[in-house]
């Protein structure tokens, strides 16, 4: 008898997407990365403190000017990451491990589809999630640690479904730990359990642990750390606090709705979050889960949260790929006799996503905006002779490539830093404002005693109580007042 290793193709397929798919959003974060794409925020800060944790250290985060990054959110999750820097240490750890995260989080949404409706289906929903534009923004922006709360949310989700409790309340306890404001993602998810699956107690227990870890973290444990009160609510126009903002939404709910939609920039990223899917999360309990989500940024008063860049819709991808499921599998009980439209519209949503991500909202567009490698290399050859050690103020695309020390600030801030090191390519789009405030920040550092260590084209690396080195014609210009 001859006994067959291979493994069944159902098993293979949804392992290869999601390894492909980590693959091709590790290409696009480290070449991002490589071409001077990255910011300070949020990759050069929580660099800073996962290298700390790789050396068994809380740092201070000195870009936020806070004792350690815990005071700012809430996300000890990150001390996972820390063995990896012992293997490579190196930033572009996070952008690998942020790859991997986000596209194991399809992997929960492909096995309860193809147990609901078959691997076909269950291949191309889990395709769907990874082309969806929102996920493809959060690659193509830095590291963020919400990655965590994606994946967690997207298998609690499935072990809901699975009604598999030790599995939920694990990765309730990994979400937990990733940021605060998660707590009210798991509240939704208690009050889905309660009204889907009439599963009263375990839904009551999500919501008390849920609220009662915010309350603690938000009124005890981050202030404790920051030495100050929590400095993330963003939401004015609705109260100067939660309770008051809860108050004005159950009074004035027609202000809170028009808030919530307008300006229409508002809205037209909330019909582009929905509209891939084709609108199937409105037919899905589980849809509960996007109104904190949605809610947290729409009726905030910054308006990066309302537009389709950044990581803010990431939370929301796992969320409407299993309203799709449950959309699709509604669709199935109406035309039991019809087998070919549940795969059929599972292959329209994947068209839906595709065709948003690459030729409407166009996350991956801004790859061809980045400095060339001639212009990277230029950078790096500069930055290599800052030494490990010393503490260092940069210009914000500089940042995340000098971000291993104990001292990294973003100019003007760090005065007195060993080095300041500055490229005026990368500051190329940025107001005004922030280019004057460089401009200053150098002029008054070559008039303090730093040196002019390395000056190529744009870039310039000075070092205190240095002697010696010129400054390139560009720069010169710069320093003139010329842009």
């Amino acid at each position: 008898m001859t006994v067959s290793f291979r493994p069944r193709w159902e098993r293979v397929a949804p392992l290869l997407l999601a390894a492909v798919a980590a693959m091709a959003y590790s290409a696009i974060s480290i070449f991002r990365h490589q071409h001077f794409g990255s910011s300070a925020f949020d990759l050069g800060n929580q660099d800073q403190a996962v290298w700390g944790y790789s050396h068994l250290r809380i740092v201070p985060d000195t870009l936020l000017g806070l004792p350690s990054i815990l005071g700012d959110h809430f996300n000890p999750i990150l001390a996972t990451l820390a063995p990896a820097y012992w293997i490579w240490d190196d930033v572009r750890v996070l952008l690998v491990a942020q790859a991997v995260i986000v596209a194991a989080a399809s992997l929960p949404v492909q096995a309860w589809a193809a147990a609901q409706l078959g691997t076909i289906v269950g291949v191309l929903l889990q395709a769907s999630y990874l082309v969806f534009w929102g996920v493809l923004a959060g690659i193509v922006y830095d590291f963020h640690h919400v990655v965590f709360a994606v994946l967690a949310v997207s298998v609690a989700i499935y072990a809901v479904r699975a009604r598999r409790d030790r599995l939920l309340w694990a990765m309730v306890a990994v979400a937990l730990l990733t940021r605060e404001d998660i707590s009210l993602v798991v509240a939704a998810l208690g009050l889905y359990v309660a009204a889907s699956q009439r599963r009263w107690k375990t839904g009551a227990a999500l919501v008390a642990v849920s609220s009662a870890w915010l309350f603690v973290v938000v009124r005890v444990i981050i202030p404790s750390i920051s030495g100050s009160t929590y400095r993330h609510w963003d939401y004015a126009a609705l109260g100067p606090g939660p309770a008051q903002a809860a108050g004005h939404v159950l009074t004035h709910p027609l202000d809170a709705l028009h808030l919530f939609f307008f300006p229409l920039e508002k809205t037209r990223t909330f019909l582009a979050t929905l509209g891939p899917w084709l609108f199937t999360a409105v037919v899905s309990p589980v849809s509960l889960l996007l109104l904190p989500v949605l809610a947290a940024r729409f009726w905030a008063a910054d308006p990066s949260l309302w537009s389709s860049h950044y990581q803010y819709s990431l939370m929301a991808a796992p969320v409407l790929a299993f309203a799709a499921v449950d959309a699709l599998v509604w669709l199935r009980r109406l035309q039991p006799h019809r087998t070919w439209m549940v795969p059929a519209f599972a292959m329209c949503i994947l068209i839906a996503n595709a065709f948003s991500s690459f030729a409407l909202v166009k996350p991956l567009s801004e790859l061809t905006s980045y400095l060339s490698d001639s212009q990277s290399a230029r950078i790096d050859a500069c930055l290599q002779l800052i030494p490990g050690d010393a503490t260092v103020a940069a210009s914000n695309s500089l940042v995340p490539h000098l971000s291993h020390r104990m001292g990294i600030y973003l100019l003007p801030a760090g005065n007195d830093s060993d080095y300041v090191a500055v490229d005026l390519d990368t500051e190329a789009h940025s107001p005004s404002n922030v280019v004057v405030a460089l401009r200053a920040a150098i002029v008054g550092d070559l008039a303090d005693g730093y040196g002019v260590v390395c000056s190529q084209g744009g870039t310039l690396v000075l070092r205190r109580n240095f002697h010696g080195g010129t400054l390139s014609s560009e720069m010169t210009r710069f320093l003139g007042g010329s842009s």
